[in-house]
Parts: structure tokens; C-alpha cells; sequence
């Protein structure tokens, strides 16, 4: 038995000194990863010693009552403080960890346990110092236990049997995103890209060795049991570093349990295994919250959500192509957002200022890192030659298949309540302002071994109402489908993406437009007062350099020189009606109703550019706002006619297009 007690351990992560720290690793692997007969044959012989010692073990049933080995670890407490020569950036605080080994004959049991774990932001203008924290008593406890020969010989057969246990229960855990403390850290990881890059290489042997152990581990297909449970999640995204509005996730509680099952496969002399997992999500809510204010005071934007996730595993997949290697089936409930012009506002600065604050971050790469010793190409050759199976072409295979189903997914606009300056606080049904709801979408797709990808995305139908409350209008429908009995599909969409090509075709049936103008200058109005009307000229220019690459790798060269990739998008629209009223209080109020056929596709790629454009049957009615079958107050505007629209585009050649319009007869009182 050993045990390891320590009562405090203190490490400082300094830049320069885990820089010089892999470059001494790096050279010693370089050295000790040289190709050498004799270790090849003591490696063998003691490999040979090591298969009959196993087989020698797993022969005597009595020593499964045999403690092999049995390690007790405690710590009291871990500090870790990361900085580098201009600053501290964070310090990393563990209290409470327990730990366990016991192997036993063929069986292994591991368990851990952790009290508290706490991440401070130790930026002094920031006042969000805790960055990561535990709220409540345990972060987390786990164990696992492996029992590598109880699914062989008649084991197989048997699906209550598994060849490893994990059982996972985690704390409720809260996060402060600061995309500047992240960013801050990353950029302290980049630093060790070469150090990394070093030791991948002086290591490839190994990798090697161990990519050869998983395999033969997946031809067994290795059985994990798994009990695992995450209780609410907190993440806390704030607008800036020193604003105290923030967003909230809680993403409440989260469920994964699995079991096995057997798939026969014709001539095969063993059936595949498949791994059935339940993913539950259930509880999620978003709410904005203001963390100075006394009592926690939070406006809820997402009613609580549940999400069933069923994923299922093929753990043959190397042989068994019956099914895919990963099958994922997904059921989201109803979905509601409530948002209102000081939620958008919130969202809107969190874009700006958190996101905003990391421009003033450099990747400053320390000198020492370019002194890192890589090794030789002739260290490396494993892992740049290409095995044999490498030249053979390989069947397209299924690796992902995924459906979704989603009943509806609504967002409600709000005004600003006067009574509530904050705009934290109960929504008020008279603030509402119009409503944008998806019913009844469905998503699937597949991705293949090559990388090419399909989606094809359902929507039954889509409608936008007007919810203002102290006026009179005959129908509240701005948006919707024009028969609203019909199954048929209102939205359909599907992408293709293969090694050289992007595809995308769109159809749209039976729209219905209410083009009102009262309405859509209400909503404009919402979001344009929504924008931040003002910023300071720092920050101005902060934005304007936000980073969008956070890596201190070079950029390849062939980046520039590689093909691209066609791209093909067609969108058809079918049967819409695009009525245009000033007067939604009456029924028989004079409208112009506009309808038409439209096929626009384009075409894009190395060789250039083309784009056409059909509008068919293009016709305008003169009539009722809302008018009947029968209703004979309807005059033609304009007669149905078509209008064609091509352009072209070469490299080094003007663009050159050409419009066809049929006869165009309009009729005028």
C-alpha cells in the first residue's frame, strides 16, 4: 500500500521557465527516441515475457482475491499562479482532493473526489474576481472501475456485462466569461506551440505504438458503462469587465446514462455492439441579471427548456458497416424568447465591450520559445511514412448520422416598461410587440468518411404577428402560410458540402407578406433604438482592431495557392403573396396584393462567376385587404409578365449581364 499526503503545494506557471523546462524534455525524447537494435530486441523479448505472464494470470482464478497494488492519495491544497513577465494572470486555488488506486488481478477501480476549486481573475480593474467557481459543498466525485476479460468468450453475448464503469456526479459549477481573462490565457498557451510541436515529433514512435493498441482495443469493442450527472452549470457572461449587467445560462441539469445491444451482421461470427446513450437536458434558462443589485434582480429571456438527446454508437465500426459509427436523435420542446430593447441593448454591448476589451491583448511570443531544439527528419521518420492501407482508396462510409426535431421556436419582441427603468423585472402583456414563431421544424443529415456533409432542414410553417395592444386591426397575421391546413412543407433547405464543392438550394411555398408600414416601422424603431447610440473613440478603435485570430502559428503559405472550392446556391420561391396596405382597422381597406414565380441560382468558382435571375408571372392586384373568393372588387394592376436578370464575371474581365422583360402592360384608373 502507499499512501501520499501533501498539505499544500504551491506551482508557479512562468512562461520562460516552462519554455526552458521543454526544451529540455524535447532534446532528451530526441535522444532517447533513436532506433536501436538492441532495444528493438530487448523490446520484444520483454513484450513476449509480459503476453505470457498475462496469459499466466488470467488462468488462475484466485488471484482476483489478490491486491496487486493500492495507492492512497491526499491533498490538502493546490495553488497554481500563471503569469509571465509583465503580469500575473490568473490564480488557480484547489482545496480537498482525495484519490484511490487498487488494482486487484485483471480489475482496476479508480476514484477522486474534490471539495472546492475556485479560478480568480486577478486583473485589478476588473471587479469579476472569480472566474471559476463551486457553488455548494463537492465539485465533483468520480470512479471508474475495469474489468478488461468480462465481455470475452460467453461474456459477449451478454449485454449487462461491460468492461468498464464510470460513474461522474458534478457540483453546480459558475462560470465568468471575460473574453479578455480567456483570451489572456490562450495567448499564454500559444506561446508553447513550438514546445508542443517539438514534443509531438520527438514522440511520434510511441504515438505510433499506442495508435496500434487502439485499434486492436476497437476490434474488441471495449464496453464503458456510464452513470453520469451535471447539476446546473452557471454561465455568467457579463457586458464588460467593470458593468455588473450580465447574462446568465443556467443549463440546469444534465443526464447521461447508457446500456448495449447486439446487432447481427451477416457473415460475421459475432454480432456488433451498439452503445445506446441518453442525453437529458432539461431546466435550461437565460435570463438577464444585474449582479450588484440586492436579492439577485433577473429578467427571464428563455421560459425552461427540455432537450432528449439519444445517441447511438456503433463500437464495430471498423467492420460493421450496417449502421453508422455515430447516430444521434434529438427532441427539443417548445422554445420561447422574450426580449425587449434593454435586453438587446445588454446583448448587443456584451458583443462590443467583453468581446471588445481583448483587442488590446498582443501575442507576444517569448524569445526563448524560438530556441526550442526540434528534432531531425531522421527522428521522425514513423511518423511521416505513410502506412500501406494509406494508398488504397477507401469506401465511403457513414461516420455521422443525425435528425432533429424541433415543435416550435418563438420570440416575442417587448417595449421598454417607464415603471421599471432598470428593465429588470416581470414582463408586462401590454408591452408586447409582435411575436416571430417556427412551427414544426425537422433537421438531418449525414457526414461521410471523406469529410462531405449533406443537411436538409424542414420547416413547416412560419408566422409573424402583431401583438400592439390598444389599437384596432381586422387580423393580427403579418407573416404566414397561405393555406394554413396544408402539410406541406413552407421552408425547405438543404447544403451539400463535398472536397471541392458547396451546395444550397432553398424553396419557399405559399408565403404570406402583410407589408404593413405602421407595423414595420415599429419594429425597425425596436431595434434601432436598441443600438448603443454612442461610444468613446478608445473604444471605437479597440473594436475596429478586434483580433479575430488568437494564434501565434504561421499562416501557411498554401492556404493562398489552394483551390476554390465551387459554390452553388438556387433558391426557389413558390405561389407568395405580398399584400401592401396603409389601413389595418378595415376589412374592405384598398390594398395592392403583388404575385410571382422566382428561380435564382448562382454559380461561383476559380474560373469566375454567374448568376441568373428569373421572375415569372409577375402580376399586381388591386383589391380588398381582405377579400373572399367571391368578391369581385378586384381590378389588374399589372398584367402577369417575366423579367430575367444574368450576369457573368471573369477573373481580369468586367462584369457583363444582360435583363429580359416581356410586355409589361399596366392599367391605371
Amino acid at each position: 500500500m502507499i499512501s501520499v499526503t501533501f498539505t499544500s503545494l504551491d506551482l508557479l506557471l512562468h512562461t520562460e521557465a516552462l519554455l526552458s523546462v521543454m526544451n529540455f524534455l524535447s532534446a532528451a525524447l530526441s535522444s532517447s527516441s533513436l532506433p536501436s537494435p538492441e532495444r528493438e530486441t530487448r523490446g520484444r523479448g520483454e513484450e513476449s515475457r509480459a503476453v505470457s505472464a498475462r496469459s499466466t494470470a488470467t488462468g488462475s482464478p484466485s488471484d482476483s482475491d489478490v491486491i496487486d497494488l493500492k495507492v492512497m492519495m491526499t491533498l490538502g491544497a493546490f495553488n497554481v499562479l500563471v503569469c509571465d513577465q509583465s503580469c500575473n494572470m490568473a490564480d488557480i486555488k484547489i482545496q480537498g482532493i482525495n484519490g484511490s488506486l487498487l488494482m486487484q488481478g485483471p480489475q482496476t477501480h479508480i476514484s477522486a473526489r474534490l471539495r472546492d476549486f475556485i479560478v480568480i481573475n486577478v486583473d485589478p480593474k476588473s471587479v469579476h474576481k472569480k472566474a471559476i467557481s463551486i457553488v455548494g459543498d463537492e465539485v465533483f466525485s468520480f470512479s471508474m472501475s475495469l474489468t478488461p476479460n468480462a465481455t470475452e468468450g460467453a461474456g459477449y453475448a451478454d449485454t449487462s456485462k461491460t468492461d468498464g464503469r464510470v460513474k461522474l456526479n458534478v457540483g453546480c459549477i459558475q462560470v465568468v466569461y471575460l473574453h479578455k481573462f480567456i483570451m489572456s490565457l490562450l495567448n499564454f498557451t500559444n506561446n508553447f506551440q513550438t514546445a508542443k510541436e517539438a514534443l509531438s515529433a520527438a514522440t511520434a514512435q510511441a504515438a505510433e505504438k499506442a495508435a496500434s493498441s487502439v485499434r486492436d482495443l476497437a476490434q474488441k469493442s471495449f464496453r464503458l458503462s456510464m452513470d453520469i450527472k451535471l447539476k446546473a452549470p452557471l454561465i455568467i457572461i457579463p457586458q464588460s469587465s467593470v458593468s455588473h449587467n450580465a447574462l446568465e445560462v443556467d443549463l440546469g441539469l444534465i443526464t447521461v446514462g447508457n446500456s448495449f445491444s447486439l446487432l447481427p451482421v451477416e457473415g460475421r461470427p459475432l454480432p456488433a455492439v451498439i452503445d445506446h446513450m441518453d442525453v437529458q437536458l432539461t431546466q435550461l434558462k437565460l435570463s438577464r441579471i444585474c449582479m450588484e443589485a440586492a436579492g439577485g434582480a433577473r429578467t427571464e429571456l428563455l421560459e425552461p427548456l427540455n432537450l432528449l438527446l439519444s445517441v447511438r454508437r456503433n463500437l464495430a465500426a471498423a467492420w460493421c458497416q450496417k449502421m453508422a459509427a455515430v447516430e444521434v436523435d434529438g427532441d427539443l420542446k417548445p422554445m420561447k424568447v422574450a426580449l425587449s430593447q434593454d435586453d438587446l441593448k445588454v446583448l448587443l454591448k456584451i458583443l462590443m465591450e467583453n468581446v471588445g476589451e481583448a483587442s488590446g491583448l498582443q501575442e507576444n511570443v517569448e524569445p526563448a520559445a524560438q530556441t526550442l531544439q526540434t528534432p531531425s527528419p531522421a527522428h521522425t521518420d514513423v511518423a511521416q511514412r505513410p502506412s500501406g492501407s494509406g494508398h488504397q482508396e477507401a469506401e465511403l462510409l457513414e461516420t455521422i448520422k443525425f435528425n432533429f426535431n424541433i415543435e416550435s421556436l418563438g420570440l416575442v419582441l417587448y417595449s421598454n416598461d417607464p415603471k421599471q427603468p432598470s428593465g429588470l423585472g416581470r414582463r408586462q402583456e401590454s408591452l408586447r410587440l409582435g411575436e416571430l414563431a417556427l412551427h414544426l421544424m425537422k433537421a438531418s443529415g449525414k457526414m461521410l468518411s471523406d469529410g462531405s456533409v449533406e443537411v436538409s432542414t424542414v420547416l413547416t410553417a412560419c408566422t409573424l404577428d402583431d401583438l400592439r395592444t390598444g389599437m384596432q386591426r381586422v387580423t393580427s397575421r403579418m407573416v404566414g402560410k397561405r393555406d394554413e391546413e396544408s402539410g406541406e412543407a413552407m421552408i425547405d433547405v438543404t447544403y451539400r458540402q463535398s472536397s471541392d464543392q458547396r451546395e444550397v438550394v432553398a424553396v419557399l411555398q405559399r408565403l404570406y407578406l402583410c407589408a404593413s408600414v405602421e407595423f414595420l416601422m415599429a419594429v425597425a424603431d425596436f431595434f434601432i433604438q436598441a443600438l448603443p447610440q454612442s461610444q468613446p473613440a478608445a473604444a471605437a478603435g479597440q473594436v475596429d482592431r478586434l483580433p479575430l485570430r488568437q494564434s501565434s502559428e504561421p499562416r501557411s503559405s498554401s492556404a493562398s495557392t489552394a483551390p476554390m472550392a465551387r459554390m452553388r446556391l438556387r433558391a426557389v420561391v413558390v405561389d407568395p403573396e405580398v399584400v401592401f396596405v396603409a389601413n389595418l382597422m378595415r376589412a374592405d381597406a384598398p390594398a395592392l396584393a403583388a404575385s410571382f414565380q422566382c428561380d435564382f441560382s448562382l454559380q461561383a468558382g476559380a474560373g469566375g462567376q454567374s448568376m441568373r435571375a428569373n421572375l415569372r408571372e409577375l402580376r399586381v392586384l388591386a383589391c380588398p385587404f381582405l377579400r373572399s373568393a367571391e368578391d369581385k372588387a378586384v381590378t389588374t394592376v399589372l398584367r402577369p409578365c417575366s423579367v430575367v436578370l444574368e450576369t457573368k464575371t471573369h477573373p481580369d474581365q468586367p462584369l457583363t449581364g444582360s435583363v429580359t422583360v416581356e410586355e409589361v402592360i399596366v392599367k391605371s384608373h
